[in-house]
């Protein structure tokens, strides 16, 4: 998680229970955490972990046992999107102002 907070330099991350990992993720996936870092107003990043604990889900490739299995899922938002809130935002701050400004 580290690694991506560095890459994406600032944002909010966001904790989700790993039974979300299925509807966020793909169907099927098998999580141990889910986190999400999101850039307001721009876009987002699901990483999903997976370190097996039984014996049973172990990762093995070509013989090499691995510890954990991370999948990283980008989201972008449309521009067309970001361009209506942010000017609905300057709209309702415009409005505000006028309210506060007569009392």
């Amino acid at each position: 998680m580290d690694w991506y907070n560095k890459q994406f330099k600032w944002g909010i991350v966001l904790n989700y229970p790993p039974e979300d990992a299925q509807t966020v993720i793909r169907d099927q996936t098998k999580s141990t955490f889910l986190q999400e870092i999101v850039h307001p107003f721009r876009e987002s990043i699901y990483i999903n972990g997976f370190e097996p604990l039984t014996p049973e889900y172990r990762i093995t490739i070509n013989g090499k046992h691995y510890r954990q299995k991370v999948i990283v899922r980008f989201v972008e938002s449309s521009a067309w999107v970001r361009l209506a809130v942010g000017v609905a935002t300057l709209g309702l701050i415009d409005l505000l102002y006028m309210e506060f400004r007569k009392l």
